[in-house]
């Protein structure tokens, strides 16, 4: 995936609030949420970020693969502290 190399950019709580609720269609685009729906956007994101921080590592997780044979009874992890997921594929060739 190609990024712009910009790190500059940034948004305050009330700008992301008042996106999601555009998205959402809560509000019409070029509205603001009112004061409450401000206050409830502020606790949903807060706690969308409390989840977030709950997750170890969360920017760090990484993918990999490994090619299983019939002989073989076990595979060393290399490079991950723990496993979150497996997910086993079976091909036809």
């Amino acid at each position: 995936m190609a990024t712009s190399g910009s790190v500059d950019f940034s948004l305050d709580a009330r700008e992301i609030i008042t996106e999601a609720f555009q998205t959402a269609k809560i509000i019409a685009a070029g509205e603001t949420p009112t004061a409450q729906e401000m206050s409830d956007g502020e606790r949903k994101l807060n706690l969308l970020l409390k989840t977030w921080s709950a997750k170890e590592h969360l920017w760090i997780m990484t993918e990999g693969t490994t090619a299983l044979t019939a002989t073989t009874q076990s595979y060393p992890i290399t490079g991950a502290r723990r496993m979150v997921s497996v997910r086993r594929r079976t091909a036809t060739i």
